[in-house]
Formats: structure tokens, C-alpha cells, sequence
């Protein structure tokens, strides 16, 4: 089998795979945390000024990350004392102070885990998100911190979860708020309030506007004389505003488009202003464009936005592009694109990239599942690998993916599946997986691939699939169907039932809407667990996992690799030390992507006829 072009080299994936985060500004100057393989996982600041080039100018030595959630968000914040002052949540969950290029300065520290800085304009305070993690049970608390004195004062609390703090330009005051057991995109609701400063700092006139069970309401912005946000109330995620003359809530016409991202993290701003009108991220089946009031679109068809930052000039946004994982933005006041930056390394100019074909194809389960398909160019028909996102409330999106390049660029195709239960498809979409967890998602899975390979696109007899976390789960279960020759699991989820008793405080009530509550669904759990299934399996296994994760321990990978020995199934474990749940550093990505490619290659070309 001969492609045009060239393999991508590993190293240069991996190299490739630059992040990044909390896009803010200070004027015309761009602020954001980027994590870099080649710095061992550390996180740093980056900053573009608006007559300059994107560099680091966070100190050495430093790396910032929130653990708010687990999944963190919102670690950084600019505020003004003549000039740029950046305020950050380290590593080890301080917040320090510093200046671009300078020395840092310890604000706070014994907080818990802090996340979603949001500063209050005119002032050097900033709020944040507090959660005391190690308290059972964990409290979670908006607070105000004012960074010259490092006092800190509670402003909002008894709610288990917040996210999503907004602060308008007179105190106007916003946050997503929610309790267990629903997650944020079940239930959340949107608070609105006053921020007094005088004579300490408290919030007023606090009230419930909006959200509640299966209406959340989340991404609160506050523009011109309106609030804006994203409610969904019926099968589709709205942009909402709300008049500051009448309080009125005013719903945007349904579009077919998502205006809410889940909120596995916090802090990722989806609407700003632009002069009196508001800009947004309108995603649809793992599609999304920026798009201003009125409809019309400001990015490219190939953008891929996932947040937006404001500036004197007018706004910009982070997100990736079909030949760049991570890029920058900028537009000027009437939406036209001024520049862009690319984050990390450039693809080689003679590499063949593989773009994404939307997908669909009849499910068992009712109308349509649908996807993301990447043909590797010059070949007819290629073996396939099906990849599964995390979450699962989550979606896999176009853009720039270096790892499913690596694959592309050897001859195998990518489908990346849109399966029930994925979000950017409208409500009811998202609800196909409650209480059917690890059967819905399967049947999905195998049904688009059937779909595609009747469709000529691929050769569906010779397909593995992949996925980490809850797509791990789906890859697991995926591997009893007999559709796929080999599977490859990281930090996957294989035991129910420990799982909900050993997790995290912010999914420890997840299952309840996907299995059933406990304990009046044990038997259920035992039923779907993937080691409980393990004797079903057929194909060759590969499990990721690394050794610090909280939110899948090390546990559950061991107990599948016992399972499927005990069952005389062809099994390895690679487990990583000092890695989370999410690979980081370099050196863990190498071998991983590694070994990965190696067993595609070496189980689906074999299988060639």
C-alpha cells in the first residue's frame, strides 16, 4: 500500500500537540496558558502585544493550572495598575502576582482549589471559584480576593457547584450555579447579583433569573446594557439576553446550532462584546464558527473557535484550524480578521493533511448517529479506526488533531463518532444516553461504521477503536461487539460500581442520569461494567494509564487487565508515573502514540484482503 506525501513523524506529533487556555487581555495585549510537551508538562503564560510576537513572560520555573473540578479552568486573570498585572493560580493551587518578565508575588495560598478568576474593572480585586476538596463534604464558595492585600471575602456560597463568573463594568454580578446530583447541562442555573465594595465587599440583590432542571443556563456575559447568555429550554441551547431597563429575557430564534459547551471546564467566555452588539461560538456537530448578533459569521470555514476574549481593537479568539491545533485570533471593531498566530510548531509544508467529511448513518436507535471521517489521501477503501470522545456529554470537534494524523498519514482512515449522548446535536441528541450508558454509545459506534462502509468510504471489516476516560468505556464494551479487530483504552473507565464510590466530588453523582442511582441499580452497574463483560471480548487490547489520575484511578485499568487475562485475551497495561488523567509530558505522549500506531498498523493492514 503506497500514500502520497509522508508518515507523520512521532516526535513531531508529539512536538505538535501544543494547548491552551484562558484567553484574556489588557487593552490590545493577549494573555493566555499554554502547555508545551517539550516543558515536561508545565503550564505557562504567554502573552501577544498588539505591535509584537507571542512569547512566554511568565517567570521560570512556574506552572499554572486550576484543579477546580478536577478539570480546572479560568487559572489566569489581567488586571490593570498601570499596565498589565497577570494574577494566576500555580501548580499548587497559590495565586501569585506578577508583571510580564517579572519576578512573581505570593498573594494567597491554603485556599483548597481555585478556579475561574474574573477581575471586577477599576479595582484589584479579582473573584474566584474556592473549593475545599479535602472537606467532606467538599464546599465550594465565590470569593472576592483583593490582590494588594491578599484579603478574601465570601461573597456567594451553600450551592455545591459555581462556574462561569461574570463581572459588568458596575458591579453587575452573574454565575452558573447547580447541585448534586445533576451535572451542569442537566440543571444549572444562572444567579444574578450586585457587588458592593463599600463598606467591605458583598453581594446584593441576589436572585435565581433563569435555568433550572433540564433548562440550564450557562456563559453569562454582560454587554452594553444586557446580560447575555446560553439557556436551553426545549431541545436547543439559545443565545439569551436580558435588558438591564426591564429585566426581560429575550430568546434568540432556534437555529440548529448549540450556544452552550459543556462545562467540564470553567472559565472558557463564549460571548463578548462588540460595540452594542454581542459576538458568539455557535457549535454544531463538532462544527463551530464565531458568529455576531444578527448571524453573521466572522470566522473561516476551517476555524474551529472554542473562546473569546475582548480588546481595544475588538475582539479576538483561541481555538484550531484544519493545519493547527492551537491558533490565535484577532479582529478589528467590525469583525474583520487582522492576524493569526499559530501555537507551537508548523505542520511540514509537504505534509498531506487529512480534513474532516461530515458523516451519518442510520441508527438502531432512532434517525441518525453522525461523525467526523479523515480518509487518508491516496487510498481506496482503508481499514478504520473509530475514535470515541471523553466525557461522554462531550463531542468530537473538527480541526487539526496530530495523533489522527499520525494515522492518516500511514494509511488508515479516522472516524471520529458523534455517538448519542454528544452535545452540538440539540437536546434530545444529548439525552439518548440517559440510563443507557455503554449501549447506546456502542451501538452507535459500530452502526456508523457499518453506515460509512456500506457507503464505500471504508473498509469496515478492518477497524480498531480507541478512546480515553468514558471513551475508553465505549472502546472496552465496543471490543464484546465483534466489529473490531483491536482496541486501545486510555485511563478508560472498566468498573462501574468502584468507579462511583472512588471518583471525583464533581462526577461522584455522573452515573446516576446514565446507569441509575445507587443502590438501587447495582445490579445494572455490575451488568454494564466492562470487566464483568470481559469474557465477550474478542481482539487485542491496549490499556493507557496514568498513575496520578484522580478521576479514573489506576485501579480500574488493573482490573481489566486482570479480567481480560483471566479470560486468556490478548492484553498489555502501560501505566505512567507522574501523569493525570490526560497525558502531558513528551516523553508519556511518545511512547504512547507509539505504541498506539503500532498496534493499528500491525492488527489492520495484517488484516488486509
Amino acid at each position: 500500500m503506497e500514500t502520497q506525501g509522508r508518515a507523520l513523524d512521532i516526535e513531531l506529533a508529539v512536538r505538535l500537540k501544543v494547548s491552551a487556555s484562558t484567553l484574556r487581555s489588557w487593552r490590545d495585549d493577549l494573555f493566555w496558558i499554554e502547555q508545551r510537551p517539550d516543558l515536561e508538562g508545565r503550564s505557562v503564560v504567554v502573552s501577544w502585544p498588539g505591535d509584537g510576537e507571542p512569547r512566554v513572560v511568565s517567570p521560570e520555573g512556574y506552572s499554572f493550572s486550576s484543579r477546580l473540578h478536577e478539570y480546572g479552568g479560568g487559572a489566569m486573570e489581567v488586571i490593570d495598575d498601570d499596565g498589565p498585572v497577570v494574577v494566576a493560580v500555580t501548580k499548587e493551587q497559590e495565586i501569585v502576582a506578577f508583571r510580564p518578565d517579572e519576578p512573581a508575588r505570593l498573594v494567597a495560598q491554603d485556599l483548597g482549589h481555585i478556579g475561574d478568576l474574573c477581575r471586577v474593572p477599576g479595582t484589584q480585586i479579582v473573584l474566584a471559584i474556592r473549593e475545599r476538596a479535602a472537606e467532606a463534604p467538599v464546599k465550594r464558595s465565590v470569593i472576592a480576593l483583593d490582590i494588594a492585600t491578599g484579603s478574601i471575602s465570601t461573597l456567594l456560597e451553600g450551592r455545591d457547584f459555581f462556574a462561569d463568573i461574570a463581572v459588568g463594568p458596575r458591579g453587575q454580578f452573574a454565575c452558573s450555579t447547580w447541585d448534586h446530583p445533576h451535572m451542569p447541562w442537566d440543571a444549572a442555573e444562572l444567579i444574578v447579583g450586585r457587588i458592593e465594595l463599600q463598606p467591605e465587599i458583598r453581594l446584593v440583590d441576589v436572585e435565581m433569573i433563569a435555568g433550572g432542571l433540564d433548562r440550564s443556563a450557562v456563559h453569562p456575559a454582560f454587554i452594553g446594557e444586557r446580560l447575555v447568555f446560553a439557556g436551553e429550554d426545549g431541545e436547543w441551547s439559545r443565545v439569551v439576553t436580558r435588558s438591564e431597563v426591564d429585566d426581560q429575557l429575550a430568546w434568540a430564534p432556534a437555529d440548529g446550532c448549540e450556544h452552550a459547551v459543556p462545562l467540564w471546564v470553567v472559565g472558557r467566555r463564549q460571548f463578548i462584546g462588540l460595540g452594542e452588539t454581542y459576538v458568539g461560538i455557535a457549535r454544531y456537530g463538532g462544527l463551530s464558527k464565531v458568529q455576531r448578533e444578527g448571524g453573521e459569521v466572522l470566522s473561516d470555514g476551517d476555524d474551529v473557535p472554542q473562546e473569546l476574549c475582548e480588546t481595544s481593537q475588538g475582539f479576538s479568539w483561541m481555538g484550531s484550524t484544519s493545519d493547527a491545533l492551537g491558533i490565535v485570533v484577532r479582529h478589528d471593531a467590525q469583525g474583520q480578521e487582522l492576524s493569526r498566530r499559530v501555537l507551537g510548531p508548523r505542520v511540514p509544508s509537504d505534509f498531506v493533511i487529512a480534513k474532516p467529511l461530515q458523516v451519518s448513518a442510520p441508527s438502531r436507535h432512532g434517525d441518525l448517529v453522525h461523525g467526523l471521517l479523515y480518509l487518508p489521501d491516496g487510498v481506496e477503501k482503508p481499514a478504520v479506526v473509530v475514535a470515541c470522545h471523553g466525557g461522554p456529554t462531550a463531542s468530537s470537534e473538527a480541526g487539526f488533531n496530530p495523533i489522527v494524523q499520525c494515522f492518516t498519514s500511514r494509511g488508515l482512515a479516522v472516524l471520529m463518532a458523534n455517538y448519542g449522548g454528544s452535545t452540538g446535536l440539540g437536546a434530545s441528541y444529548r439525552r439518548k444516553l440517559d440510563g443507557q450508558w455503554g449501549i447506546v454509545d456502542v451501538d452507535d459506534c459500530v452502526d456508523l461504521l457499518v453506515g460509512i462502509g456500506a457507503q464505500g468510504l471504508v473498509d469496515a471489516s478492518r477497524a480498531g477503536i480507541r478512546g480515553s476516560s468514558a471513551g475508553g468505556y465505549t472502546t472496552l464494551l465496543g471490543m464484546c461487539t465483534g466489529a473490531f479487530l483491536c482496541g486501545v483504552s486510555h485511563y478508560g473507565v472498566a468498573e462501574l460500581t468502584s468507579l462511583a464510590a472512588a471518583t471525583h466530588d464533581f462526577e461522584s453523582r455522573y452515573m446516576d442520569r446514565l446507569v441509575g442511582p445507587l443502590p438501587e441499580s447495582a445490579a445494572v452497574y455490575h451488568e454494564r461494567s466492562a470487566v464483568t463483560r470481559a469474557g465477550e471480548m474478542r481482539g487485542e487490547v491496549l490499556l493507557l494509564q496514568g498513575l496520578d489520575d484522580p478521576v479514573v484511578p489506576p485501579s480500574q485499568a488493573r482490573a481489566m487487565r486482570d479480567a481480560l487475562n483471566a479470560n486468556g485475551q490478548r492484553v498489555e497495561l502501560v501505566e505512567y508515573e507522574g501523569e493525570s488523567h490526560g497525558f502531558r509530558r513528551g516523553d508519556t505522549l511518545t511512547d504512547s502514540i507509539s505504541r498506539e500506531v503500532a498496534i493499528f498498523l500491525r492488527v489492520l493492514l495484517a488484516s488486509e484482503h
